[in-house]
């Protein structure tokens, strides 16, 4: 059993951070690699510089964190690679960058679940996987079907990483599954629902596939204490209250021969997910803008902030986590802020002498929200100077 002890020193004056990983693994090590907050795919990280190959002792190497956003909260990970080309799972840390005598912005928050995603193989990316439906919440605990009807018979590896109101991602946890070869041609169970509210027909519409014209099917409505079964080819009910329910198909090609499909139906009325914006999201520093969160209870803003109204005078992106009217964990959309730089403006006069036209100003501009200004003197100029001035107040 082989050890390597990483200790990460961020090397920027500037920020204060250490952090303590140790792995332990059979084979010997012979290569490491680190990434913060997002999974860039293994063997696709920063090299450690200097790894020393089939140490025993333990390694010490710096990470760059002046990409990161000071004041916030980021995860490093590490991983090794052993001498048969096998990469270990990743050791992870939670850390905050922030600049040194300021307080911190966020302190011993658990941020809930807000968004989950798989994929299937080949990873597309953090942020790029086929969407999971989820309630918020601090853990999750639900079942999910994946449709594997393209896939070739064989070996497959699934995916699966999820998203916290925070924004932060965690690391892939991957499963691998087999693909068998039948004898038969199964279906491929899949349908539809129109969303309607509660007292109004709700039509199930079903889409399966690589069926015959003995193909069966069985519809299951799951509605606590109760569930409704029919057996036609389509499917319609009427839902009493709103909400979310599960409901799912299955196809029989022979009684040996099956898929099964199972989603979740909406119910309305459909509640609105949008935070309400009182004032511009885009605005110097200094300013402010409200912003309110749907109706609801159990409020957890991606600042940390617990109340349904927060007031932002920074940059980010912001989302709040919720409990909706219907009792159900909810996520709302996400609002982006930006905040400039105060424009500061200064002018510089020459006035003009011996009665002649020949005074100027020079205006030199910093901050607002880029590097390109436009100017709009009281004698119609448009440049930074102006010159040719009679002896008279320029503005």
């Amino acid at each position: 059993m082989k050890n390597l002890h990483l200790k990460v020193i961020p090397w920027l004056l500037r920020f204060c951070v250490i952090l303590q990983l140790q792995f332990a693994y059979s084979q010997n090590i012979k290569k490491a690699e680190y990434f913060f907050d997002n999974e860039p795919g293994i063997g696709m990280a920063t090299p450690i510089a200097g790894f020393i190959a089939d140490s025993t002792a333990g390694y010490t190497f710096t990470a760059n964190i002046g990409n990161l956003t000071p004041g916030g909260y980021h995860y490093i990970y590490v991983r090794v690679m052993d001498s048969l080309g096998n990469w270990s799972v990743v050791s992870s840390q939670y850390f905050l960058v922030n600049p040194l005598g300021a307080t911190p912005v966020i302190t011993n928050v658990t941020f809930r679940l807000a968004q989950a995603e798989y994929f299937i193989d080949a990873d597309p990316g953090t942020g790029h996987g086929i969407p999971m439906f989820i309630f918020a919440g601090d853990s999750i605990n639900q079942a999910y079907t994946v449709n594997i009807a393209s896939l070739s018979a064989g070996n497959h590896i699934i995916g699966f990483r999820v998203k916290d109101v925070g924004q932060n991602w965690s690391v892939v946890g991957t499963k691998s599954f087999l693909i068998k070869t039948t004898a038969c041609s199964p279906p491929n169970a899949l349908f539809s629902s129109d969303i309607v509210n509660a007292g109004s027909v709700t039509h199930l519409t079903n889409l399966s596939t690589n069926t015959n014209v003995g193909t069966t099917y069985l519809w299951k409505i799951s509605k606590p204490p109760d569930s409704v079964m029919a057996t036609t080819l389509n499917m319609s009910y009427t839902f009493a209250s709103p909400g979310y329910y599960d409901v799912s198909l299955k196809a029989y090609n022979t009684d040996t021969c099956t898929s099964f499909w199972k989603q979740k139906v909406l119910v309305g009325p459909v509640l609105s997910k949008a935070i309400t914006i009182t004032g511009n999201t885009v605005f110097c520093d200094g300013d402010s803008v409200l912003l309110l969160a749907p109706n609801g209870s159990n409020f957890q803003w991606s600042t940390g902030a617990t109340t349904q109204q927060i007031t932002v005078k920074t940059s980010g992106n912001f989302q709040v986590t919720y409990i909706d009217l219907n009792g159900n964990g909810a996520v709302s959309n996400i609002v982006s802020v930006l905040v400039n730089p105060v424009l500061s403006l200064t002018v510089t006069v020459s006035p003009a002498n011996n009665g002649l036209s020949n005074g100027s100003a020079l205006a030199t501009v910093s901050g607002g929200s880029g590097y390109i200004y436009t100017y709009n003197w009281s004698t119609t100029q448009t440049t930074p100077v102006v010159q040719g001035l009679l002896p008279e107040p320029i503005l």
